[in-house]
């Protein structure tokens, strides 16, 4: 059996390295005698969910049929702070007749669960539940019980764990001021989690923040940036015109994905706006901090921003053209780009302090 005091210290443990929630939901399995624990998110932004096999293939099928949890349904109703069994929110007789038991979960060998919902301070609802194998049968009250015991700290470490998430956004931001970047971080569906001064001030001239999301003024700008946002799958670069004696901007929105820490804060997007102006090369030491590259691939990194081509990199570094390569292709996956020409435009801005 697994060591009450031992789980609780992992899953405060959690709170600061999101991805020891699957560990957590293994232990919670085997606490209850389950098959497999999951972590799911549901608000605004749709469904999302951490769960190791066979939990995954069960979920994915359960989405691929748009299959109604009714779990979810009935228990919320109950405005319950602890956990529920099915029991707790169905008879035997509907369990029987539901589709989602009799002809889902059944014929797949499962059937007895216990959840929890918790209230995330993203305004999100995470819902923490483990499912048993059909045939362990029910999961008691003495298990419910347990399980109730370790509620308020999986709480605890679920919302201190989504509000580390929007202080880092909010650090991040910050970071690229120090080297004089606007900068923002977004949510899923473009809403302003955090932004520094410098992009503060394009306000509300450049871009603006509103109810639903961040958007540019410039119509076809902001048509760009919906649907980057919308996308939320590569990094794009939207060009946003000069006027008056304000320059054109590039606003450069990168993915930002972390896994378990999605699931906590919500996968988002990283805004970089950079001016249309020429600029020396950024300091290796910069690019180094900011992107955690190593002094060869910073030495790459710029040498490309100052046009250079692989094969002069390679001349003046002594190196060969395929370790060159290596590292410029470590470069693009470091700071989330894919062909030379956004990385060029990415680092340009930055400004060599």
């Amino acid at each position: 059996m697994v060591d009450s005091g031992g789980l609780v210290d992992r899953i405060y443990e959690s709170a600061v390295e999101p991805e020891l929630w699957r560990a957590i939901l293994a232990e919670l399995a085997v606490l209850t005698g389950s098959e497999f624990g999951c972590l799911f998110a549901i608000g605004p932004n749709g469904l999302r969910w951490i769960a190791g096999e066979p939990a995954q293939v069960l979920i994915e099928e359960s989405l691929a049929r748009g299959l109604e949890n009714p779990r979810l349904v009935e228990a919320r109703k109950h405005e319950h702070a602890g956990f529920l069994t099915d029991h707790d929110i169905f008879t035997p007789d509907q369990m029987d007749e539901l589709p989602f038991y009799r002809d889902f979960m059944r014929p797949r060998g499962y059937g007895w669960c216990a959840g929890t919902f918790i209230e995330l301070p993203t305004g999100e609802t995470l819902v923490l539940n483990v499912e048993r194998a059909l045939g362990a049968g029910p999961i008691t009250r003495d298990l419910v019980k347990r399980l109730d015991a370790l509620r308020p700290h999986l709480a605890r470490a679920a919302s201190l764990s989504a509000r580390l998430g929007l202080q880092r956004a909010q650090s991040l931001a910050q970071l690229f001021a120090e080297v004089g970047l606007p900068a923002a971080m977004v949510g899923p569906r473009g809403r302003l989690w955090a932004a520094n001064d410098l992009f503060q001030q394009l306000v509300p001239e450049v871009v603006q923040d509103r109810a639903g999301r961040l958007v540019l003024t410039q119509a076809k700008s902001d048509a760009l940036l919906a649907a980057a946002i919308e996308d939320n799958g590569e990094v794009r670069s939207i060009p946003v015109q000069a006027r008056g004696e304000r320059p054109p901007y590039v606003f450069h929105v990168l993915p930002v994905r972390g896994a378990a820490q999605d699931l906590l804060t919500g996968s988002g997007s990283l805004i970089l706006v950079m001016p249309v102006v020429a600029r020396p090369g950024p300091q290796l030491s910069i690019l180094q901090a900011l992107f955690d590259l190593t002094a060869s691939e910073a030495k790459v990194a710029r040498s490309v921003v100052e046009g250079m081509t692989v094969g002069e990199v390679a001349a003046a570094s002594h190196l060969s053209v395929e370790t060159v390569r290596t590292h410029l292709k470590r470069v693009l996956l470091k700071t989330g780009v894919r062909r030379q020409a956004e990385l060029s435009a990415l680092l340009s801005g930055i400004r060599a302090g």
